[in-house]
């Protein structure tokens, strides 16, 4: 006999189609007092509901989540939609933010946009057909237009990850991104670098528009000019970050550093100035951001700034079961702050060029 071999008894596939009229049962008591025991409407004593959960585990019933969901018109299911799991940035919140739904009952939904906005409409009606009591989003866009629609199209309590939306009526959770790109360009100024490239993702999403903000803000504090050619924009891989950094490389007066906005991109430019034939750090310094524990272990041991990504996995389920739980205040937006991990990536400029960056991009002095 071919196939599947049915294990009868009362553990084993058998035991799934336990029914509750298969508790009551076994419990000794009606079928309303299972339910009202199960579904807490209705208070009963301590050793009745303690004879009908042994009858649950010793029946192996299990609930009917779908039809429960359908009756109550929602679930305990909880949708957590990012840009890219690859990243060990998002898969170490993802991680958190399971954990921390788990602890209250809740299970996630997680789906990947690749960065891509129809494949961001797919999973949110996805999560309507699914009737997720709520979402944690991590946008594609962040453009005010953009977020008024799906505002239209959203009916559940969102949290906002990683990317704020200013005019959402939405939570969010994020880094002080400004202030973490802030402190490592002006390490880089610190250690004598005065051309710093700087290669970025996709400036349509506000983490990336504020780390260039904070690049600009640490030039502005030491007097140096903001060069536009030494800044590229819109890398949304680390293939496409090596092909900017090489062009920058290229470059008559080639930068001696680059600022890096996220993982994928401080990959990428660490592979070309390889492929230039230059080390880091003896030949350019390279400063990072998102790195994680990895940056440790690459050769050399990468500067970054450091994002507290489980922290804000954990607060954003937090921030959502607040609003599940009926907290019906202003939205609220929670920023953490980053932390900046000196390593072995990034040091003075190599001797032959000093005496070149010494006064390159140097403001004028104002006349007295």
């Amino acid at each position: 006999m071919t196939g599947c071999t049915e294990i009868r008894g009362n553990e084993g596939w058998a035991a799934e189609m336990a029914t509750i009229r298969d508790v009551a049962r076994a419990a000794g008591v009606s079928i309303a007092t299972v339910s009202a025991t199960l579904n807490g409407t209705k208070n009963v004593s301590e050793e009745l509901r303690k004879r009908v959960l042994d009858a649950v585990g010793h029946v192996g019933y299990a609930p009917n989540g779908i039809a429960q969901s359908l009756k109550r018109g929602t679930t305990r299911l909880l949708g957590l939609i990012l840009p890219d799991i690859t990243n060990p940035y998002f898969a170490a919140l993802a991680r958190a933010a399971e954990s921390a739904a788990s602890a209250r009952g809740y299970t996630v939904l997680l789906c990947n946009t690749d960065e891509d906005a129809a494949k961001e409409s797919e999973y949110l009606r996805l999560m309507k057909t699914q009737r997720v009591a709520g979402l944690i989003l991590a946008l594609t866009e962040s453009a005010p237009e953009y977020t008024a629609g799906l505002v239209e199209m959203i009916a559940v309590p969102v949290v906002l990850v990683d990317r704020v939306a200013p005019g959402a009526p939405w939570d969010s959770v994020a880094s002080l991104n400004a202030d973490g790109a802030r402190r490592a360009v002006t390490h880089l100024i610190e250690r004598g670098h005065r051309r710093i490239g700087g290669v970025f993702g996709r400036d349509s999403v506000s983490p990336i528009q504020e780390r260039l903000a904070g690049y600009r803000t640490a030039l502005e504090a030491a007097s140096l000019s903001f060069d536009p050619g030494l800044v590229r924009l819109g890398c949304r891989d680390s293939e496409a970050a090596r092909k900017a950094a090489q062009a920058l490389l290229n470059l008559p007066d080639r930068p001696t550093a680059f600022f890096t906005s996220n993982n994928q991109v401080m990959l990428g430019v660490l592979q070309a100035v390889r492929n230039h034939g230059l080390a880091c750090p003896a030949d350019v310094s390279i400063t990072g951001f998102d790195g994680l524990s990895w940056a440790e272990v690459m050769n050399p041991p990468m500067t970054t700034v450091e994002q507290p990504a489980a922290m804000i996995g954990d607060q954003a389920v937090e921030l959502l079961l607040r609003r599940l739980e009926g907290a019906a205040d202003e939205p609220r937006h929670v920023r953490f702050p980053t932390e900046f991990l000196v390593r072995g990536s990034s040091a003075k400029p190599p001797p032959r060029l000093a005496q070149v960056v010494a006064g390159a991009g140097r403001r004028p002095a104002k006349p007295s």
